[in-house]
């Protein structure tokens, strides 16, 4: 672990993180700006009938050097750039364009990038983990519960149909950002107007040539829409796997006890108290989730800018990669969770017993003509919950109904139908999320 730094990013979940520096890191922003100038740089000399240039090989600390004089990073790259190629290609350098036109589409490749080779499929793995628990967990009773108190029987693998079911409909909703601008100040091509005759059309062909779409319309800036609409159905997401932690962390109370996060072998739950098995990644997950979600309202106001152009995005648009971060950490955090999650099926087991069946007997009861029967069940069941012995249906087998329900009683309200639609469901959502998924 890195010890000299301020971002926990950068210092405690360095190694996790490391991933996404290719995209995300300074360095790599230097690389991505360059792609963008390089791409400018081919179309003209293109045009010109000039050799076009294979590569850019920058020398980063140099790009720093200079900006320390130039206090502005675009110009210090500008300025390396030209030092290093050919007499003809140096006049074609950023010529006609703006410093926001190679930033922000550079940041659209980095966004794009890191999104599809590291955190979409991140989140695809989770989906196939708990597509395996959802399977594997499919017969396993478990109490369901709604405000926190005890509902009627469902499975495990039931509960865990709720979390693949919404990862994987925002999943379908995540796109990439794949608009690019080369418009020139305040965006209206005039500088590029006075080279060509079409300027538009060399716009497309530069961010045809980094795999991109024109915006149809520009200012100064690349409009921040697309991006705040990627980020949205991320914090979506987000919020999805915070939910699901928090259930964890809850079924983990040693009340409840259905299931524990894997402890490995050296592992401390607490400097005192050596039973301890605390719930720490779920909580973490949690915590994450509490950091990052805010910043997406931030994200949000950054749809606003003043005219055609101004720097109130240039700090908060900045912390974008370290939200996408954030998110990443998270996900990875919550697939090694599901993937080493110890399911107590006979914990589960016992706390279906009890009053796992008032909804079926008022039920039956109606079915056979008892008026008001959800009243009758709900005054056995307050004897039930009043007596030491908490088992519902004794106190239904004595009493005057039970004769009007016995024969079916045990019949209806098998699980089966659950587990065969988790079944089901896991077979459908392990197709869509199979490893060899072109």
């Amino acid at each position: 672990m890195e010890l000299d730094t301020i971002s926990p990013l950068d210092g405690r979940y360095g190694e996790e993180s490391a991933p996404l520096l290719s995209y995300f890191s300074e360095r790599a922003n230097l690389k991505y700006m360059t792609r963008v100038e390089l791409a400018v740089l081919n179309e003209h000399l293109s045009r010109q009938g000039l050799e076009p240039l294979e590569d850019l090989n920058i020398d980063v600390n140099e790009v720093c050097r200079l900006e320390e004089t130039t206090r502005h990073q675009v110009k210090a790259l500008v300025n390396h750039i030209q030092s290093i190629i050919p007499d003809y290609a140096k006049p074609f350098v950023h010529l006609a364009i703006t410093s926001s036109d190679t930033q922000d589409t550079a940041n659209v490749l980095r966004t794009r990038d890191a999104l599809k080779r590291e955190i979409y499929p991140a989140v695809e793995e989770l989906l196939r983990q708990l597509v395996d628990k959802m399977s594997e967990t499919a017969h396993i009773p478990q109490m369901g519960r709604t405000h926190g108190q005890h509902a009627v029987p469902m499975t495990c693998g039931w509960w865990f149909t709720e979390y693949v079911t919404r990862i994987h409909r925002v999943r379908e909703n995540m796109h990439v950002p794949c608009f690019g601008n080369i418009s020139g100040a305040v965006g209206t091509f005039r500088a590029l107007s006075y080279l060509y005759d079409n300027p538009i059309q060399f716009s497309e062909q530069v961010c045809g040539r980094l795999g991109l779409t024109r915006s149809e319309c520009t200012t100064q800036i690349l409009f921040s829409d697309s991006l705040v609409r990627v980020l949205g159905e991320i914090n979506i997401c987000f919020g999805i796997i915070a939910n699901l932690a928090d259930d964890i962390r809850n079924l983990q109370r040693s009340e409840i006890d259905e299931v524990e996060e894997c402890f490995y072998d050296g592992q401390i739950g607490s400097s005192t108290m050596p039973h301890k098995h605390n719930p720490w990644n779920s909580e973490h997950v949690k915590s994450l989730w509490k950091v990052a979600t805010p910043r997406y309202l931030t994200f949000s106001m950054d749809l606003i800018s003043e005219h055609q152009r101004d720097l109130t995005n240039s700090a908060s648009s900045r912390f974008v990669f370290e939200y996408l971060t954030l998110f990443y950490l998270a996900v990875k955090r919550m697939t090694r969770v599901i993937s080493g999650l110890k399911i107590k099926g006979g914990q589960m087991l016992k706390h279906v017993k009890g009053f796992e069946d008032t909804e079926k007997a008022y039920v039956l009861l109606a079915r056979a003509g008892v008026v008001d029967a959800h009243k009758v069940v709900q005054r056995l069941a307050e004897r039930a919950r009043d007596s030491d012995y908490w088992s519902f249906r004794s106190f239904l087998e004595y009493s005057e109904y039970w004769e009007k329900i016995k024969d079916v009683y045990d019949e209806v309200g098998k699980e089966d139908v659950i587990q065969e639609v988790v079944y089901e469901m896991s077979k459908w959502y392990r197709k869509r999320w199979s490893k060899d998924q072109k």
